[in-house]
């Protein structure tokens, strides 16, 4: 079993009480039968550990998976002949700069608020530089997603 991350235990304000709930019966029962865990960090890894330790503490070891592991995420991108859609070809123009691209789910953790303020006054001193968020809609992102919407940028 794959962990990403452990956010809606460490930060469950973040996702609800109802996700956090589901989330930590998903990472006892993912201990209960998985032969290994394999994080995506080896801070992922550690986290998953001293959680797990937490979790079934006094209880027997058998009882849960303790081959925790890990591995970096990365990607193998294979070059392609074909062009780019017209809309990548405008965003990233050959003239100028490159836009600062935030790729994630929207959701508070992620900072694209942050980003955006960021921007906002690099834009307000007179900058040209764009900013191009990616990705799905997430939790807790609609204020977000309609300052995003509504934005002269």
């Amino acid at each position: 079993t794959i962990i990403y991350d452990l956010i809606p235990l460490t930060h469950p304000e973040t996702v609800g009480e109802a996700r956090s709930r589901d989330f930590r019966e998903y990472v006892r029962a993912a201990a209960e039968h998985s032969d290994v865990l394999i994080a995506i960090s080896r801070t992922v890894r550690d986290q998953t550990r001293t959680f797990l330790d937490a979790m079934f503490a006094g209880q027997d070891k058998k009882k849960r998976c303790t081959d925790l592991r890990w591995f970096p995420l990365g990607a193998d991108i294979r070059a392609t002949d074909k062009s780019p859609s017209r809309l990548i070809q405008q965003i990233f123009r050959p003239e100028g700069d490159n836009p600062f691209v935030m790729v994630g789910t929207f959701d508070p953790r992620k900072n694209h608020a942050f980003a955006l303020a960021a921007m906002e006054e690099r834009w307000a001193a007179g900058s040209e530089q764009r900013l191009c968020f990616i990705g799905r809609v997430g939790w807790l992102c609609r204020e977000l997603l309609d300052r995003i919407t509504h934005h002269p940028e």
